[in-house]
């Protein structure tokens, strides 16, 4: 049922009116998603030096652990100005013989995967892999790494 709903979802988006104009500004939002990617990898790399060259003498996880409640509040400042609720696009099956359970699952499976839940896998999993995993091991850091990813999902 969801690849009906996402084949669905699909041909809604070419058989649209603006279909040209749409492509054009998906390209362009892509690329700079793409650059706000490439950016978030390259600051998770050198976050470890830049938290060392701030705050000299301190220790560097507990520095990180300090300023994650301030990049969750921008996390869900940003949610709620750019992610789009993909409620509407339901609507119509609401009055079919689909159970709600498939539409929410689809809801559900279809917002996970969103340019605001990428970030943070590129942004924490090198930072996880380099300095808590160097510290406390590969225990510690798929922990850490798994709690950090949870609190974003949830």
């Amino acid at each position: 049922m969801i690849l009906t709903l996402l084949s669905h979802q699909w041909k809604l988006f070419w058989r649209s009116r603006n279909a040209g104009q749409g492509l054009v500004v998906r390209a362009l939002t892509g690329i700079i998603m793409l650059y706000l990617l490439a950016v978030a990898v390259f600051v998770g790399i050198s976050l470890q030096y830049l938290l060392a060259k701030l705050f000299p003498g301190q220790d560097i996880i507990h520095v990180f652990c300090g300023f994650i409640l301030y990049y969750f509040s921008l996390d869900i400042v940003l949610r709620f100005m750019f992610q789009e609720l993909p409620t509407l696009s339901v609507q119509p099956y609401l009055a079919q013989n689909i159970r709600r359970r498939e539409l929410v699952r689809f809801l559900n499976i279809r917002s996970l995967f969103t340019f605001l839940n990428m970030v943070p896998l590129l942004l924490f999993i090198p930072f996880s892999i380099r300095v808590i995993g160097a510290k406390y091991g590969f225990a510690g850091s798929s922990v850490f790494l798994i709690s950090i990813l949870s609190l974003t999902v949830f």
